[in-house]
């Protein structure tokens, strides 16, 4: 038997290929449509926020005429007067729009990061066990020609032929599920990339130092989530002041010029709603209640956001610790009982059946290795993605 053919390589992790592969993904990401509808987004809020800034009020202009004996027509012009501010709350009602839908773009972008980043890992790691089921298919296929060889001589029997046959067709059975995977997580991945050549070569090097525990209020603060929601309470803020302004009556004043047959007139107009009917008071009402609902929402926010934190740092470590641990007692173990069992198995001290099932245990062991640390980049990457802290992360990488 060929001797290197039973040597199952311990799976390496990747290391940098190109020392800019985080910046290639976000430049990824903002060249994706996804992006440019999130910037359209942005300058459709700008042009609001203009909008809300002109002139609440236009000047009217008025011409009566009337034929009778005596020709009478006048000419004028009225103006209502902003006394009640709604310009200028107007204007801060759109400037708050302006920045809630900026928070709103970081959250999305801040999303949009780590749905790329996190597919790109999630590639990677079915990349890894493609790579190990061909080398398990290789080597079960050259296992079963020499088990015919064997036979063929008289030193093994038909048993083994049969069971070296049955380990294969369990194997393709069990590698066409990782087959789909494999093929979806291209799909996603190609959402973000054009094509394989844009693809980053590699992921960093796997983490090495555990990260400090965090300062979880300060951090809190600088999430785009929480961002977002105190720029909706301050956008509700200003809605119920704009809603206060807009239901007050501000007068009318207006100046006219005319003649009633061979007299010139001039006259001067004043008007004024009065609020009687209705004074807007629950509209205004309604506008607060709103506002405070939204700043109670901010509170609990900041509540769930700290337990989140603390929830996903805790997952993280638990991860890395568990990744070590596999590092330092499965990684060993392997390369150890790689040489091992190939030398039982031609020396004839275990049985055929005895080598596939320990090749098995082997191969799981893999598996498991990849699994756990495809395991801790997500989290690790969602506690990034968390913490605002993604985007400089990939950009310093």
């Amino acid at each position: 038997m060929r001797k290197y053919l039973f040597v199952l390589p311990f799976l390496c992790l990747p290391s940098i290929a190109t020392a800019d592969w985080g910046k290639q993904l976000v430049n990824s990401v903002e060249s994706s449509d996804y992006y440019q509808l999130l910037k359209q987004k942005l300058i459709t809020a700008n042009f609001e926020k203009e909008a809300y800034s002109q002139s609440f009020y236009n000047p009217e202009i008025q011409a009566d005429y009337k034929n009778s004996e005596v020709n009478e027509f006048s000419i004028g012009i009225s103006q209502t007067i902003d006394f009640s501010s709604k310009r200028q709350f107007s204007k801060n009602y759109g400037q708050m729009r302006l920045l809630s839908a900026q928070a709103n773009a970081k959250e999305i972008e801040r999303q949009l990061l780590f749905q790329a980043i996190n597919a790109l890992v999630e590639l990677r790691k079915q990349q890894q066990l493609e790579q190990l089921n061909l080398q398990q298919k290789q080597l079960l296929s050259q296992l079963s020609k020499d088990i015919r060889e064997k036979e063929r001589i008289g030193e093994l029997g038909k048993l083994d032929s049969q069971v070296s046959e049955i380990a294969m067709a369990n194997f393709l059975s069990q590698t066409s599920k990782q087959l789909l995977d494999l093929n979806s997580a291209k799909e996603q991945t190609n959402i973000w990339f054009s094509n394989s050549e844009s693809l980053p070569k590699s992921l960093p090097k796997a983490l090495t130092t555990k990260i400090r525990a965090p300062f979880i209020e300060k951090l809190i603060e600088q999430t785009p989530q929480i961002l977002l929601a105190q720029s909706q309470v301050n956008l509700l803020k200003a809605d119920w002041k704009r809603t206060e302004a807009l239901n007050k009556s501000d007068p009318t004043v207006g100046v006219n010029v005319g003649k009633e047959g061979d007299a010139n007139t001039v006259g001067v107009t004043f008007s004024m709603p009065l609020n009687i009917s209705n004074n807007y008071s629950s509209a205004n009402s309604a506008k607060h209640s709103e506002f405070l609902e939204q700043d109670y929402q901010l509170a609990i926010a900041r509540k769930l956001m700290k337990l989140e934190f603390k929830k996903e740092f805790s997952a993280y470590t638990q991860l890395f610790d568990s990744y070590q641990d596999w590092k330092t007692i499965a990684s060993e173990s392997i390369r150890g009982n790689e040489k091992l069992l190939v030398n039982l198995w031609q020396e004839g001290e275990i049985t055929t059946s005895e080598f596939i099932v320990a090749n098995q245990q082997r191969l799981n062991a893999l598996k498991s290795g990849i699994e756990l640390q495809n395991n801790l980049y997500k989290q690790y990457i969602l506690w990034l993605s968390t913490s605002n802290q993604l985007r400089s992360w990939l950009m310093n990488q």
